[in-house]
């Protein structure tokens, strides 16, 4: 919450449905995958449990992303 209220208080959106234009989760998977931290088709996400905490998940399905994505209202 804490963060969130940092990000919000910068003026960044903080959910997809904050976002003026809407994309395609393909569009954004591809370009995930061309990161250079994925590997074997799964992707790298850093992530954050709180201000100053956070991991790197080095197994992330793209399917489970594109599942998110699309329930959060991507196209």
């Amino acid at each position: 919450e804490r963060a969130e209220a940092g990000i919000r208080a910068a003026g960044l959106p903080t959910r997809l449905s904050d976002v003026e234009h809407t994309f395609a989760a393909d569009a954004l998977i591809a370009r995930m995958a061309g990161d250079k931290k994925a590997e074997g088709g799964r992707l790298t996400l850093i992530l954050a449990r709180a201000v100053g905490d956070v991991f790197t998940d080095k197994n992330v399905d793209a399917e489970a992303v594109r599942a998110f994505l699309i329930g959060e209202g991507a196209a």
